[in-house]
C-alpha cells in the first residue's frame, strides 16, 4: 500500500526548528496510521487469513436483530482476549454456506493481530494433510508447530465429511485428535472452528473421542443463521473498486 501524505506533512514528517536553531522532524499521524496498516496487512498475509478481511469491519455484518447479542459476545472476546479469553475456544457453525462464519472468525484474527497476538488460519483438510506429511518429512514439523502454538488458530471448514477427506479406516483421526488435545487442553490455546455441522454430529465421521473433546471444550457454540448470497463487501468498497 503506497503512502499518501495528508497534505500537512512532507512525505509523512513535519519539520520544524527548535529554540536552539536545530532542525526537528516529527512523524505525522497519517504516516503512523499508514505504517500500522502496512504492518497489519503483512501480518494478515503471513497468518493466511482471507485477504478480503483487510477492509472488513464487524459493523458490515449482514444480519438480523437476533444476531446482536452474538456479535456483542464476539466483540467482548476480542476486547478481553488477553485477560480472560485467551484459552476459550469458539465453534461457529451453521447448516448452510454463506452465513459469515469464516468472515467473523477472520475478523477476530485480524483484530488480535492488531493487538500483537499471533494468529493462523488453516482449512481442516489441509491441516490433516500436513500432520500426516510431517510423519515422513521433518520439513513440515515447523509449520505444524506454528499452528499448535499460535495464540489464536482458525480451523476452517471443520469436521464436514464433504470437505475433509477421511480414510474409511479412520487412519488420520488419532493424529488429528492428538493435535487438538495438545493445543486445546494441554497448551490451552484459543482455537476457533467454523463448520457446517453441529458438535453432536462430529462423531459420525471423526470418532466419538473428538466429539466428546469438542463438547467439553466448547462452552458456547454459536449458530449463524443469517444467510447472505453474494459479496460481503460494502457498497462503498464496491464503488471504490471502480474509481
Amino acid at each position: 500500500m503506497k503512502f499518501v501524505s495528508c497534505g500537512a506533512c512532507s512525505q509523512g514528517f513535519i519539520y520544524s526548528v527548535n529554540e536552539y536553531g536545530e532542525g526537528i522532524a516529527k512523524e505525522c499521524d497519517c504516516h503512523k496510521k499508514w505504517y500500522a496498516e502496512t504492518i497489519l496487512n503483512y501480518k494478515i498475509e503471513q497468518a493466511n487469513l482471507p485477504l478480503f478481511i483487510k477492509d472488513y469491519s464487524i459493523e458490515q455484518y449482514a444480519g438480523s436483530r437476533s444476531s446482536i447479542d452474538m456479535l456483542n459476545r464476539i466483540k467482548l472476546y476480542v476486547e478481553k482476549f488477553k485477560e480472560k479469553y485467551h484459552s476459550y475456544h469458539l465453534y461457529l457453525w451453521s447448516k448452510e454456506n454463506s452465513t459469515q462464519k469464516t468472515t467473523v472468525a477472520s475478523w477476530i484474527g485480524k483484530e488480535l493481530l492488531a493487538k500483537g497476538f499471533s494468529v493462523k488460519f488453516v482449512l481442516m483438510n489441509d491441516l490433516i494433510k500436513l500432520i500426516m506429511q510431517a510423519m515422513y518429512d521433518d520439513t513440515f514439523i515447523e509449520q505444524i508447530e506454528s499452528y499448535a502454538s499460535c495464540d489464536y488458530l482458525i480451523i476452517d471448514e471443520a469436521f464436514d465429511a464433504r470437505k475433509v477427506t477421511v480414510y474409511r479406516s479412520g487412519y488420520q483421526i488419532p493424529f488429528l485428535d492428538s493435535f487438538l488435545r495438545k493445543r486445546m487442553t494441554i497448551q490451552s490455546k484459543a482455537t476457533c472452528f467454523t463448520s457446517n455441522i453441529s458438535i453432536d454430529e462430529i462423531g459420525k465421521t471423526f470418532d466419538t473421542s473428538i466429539e466428546n473433546l469438542m463438547r467439553r471444550s466448547i462452552l458456547d457454540p454459536m449458530y449463524f443463521s443469517d444467510d447472505i448470497q453474494g459479496s460481503i463487501l460494502s457498497e462503498e468498497s464496491i464503488k471504490s473498486m471502480w474509481e
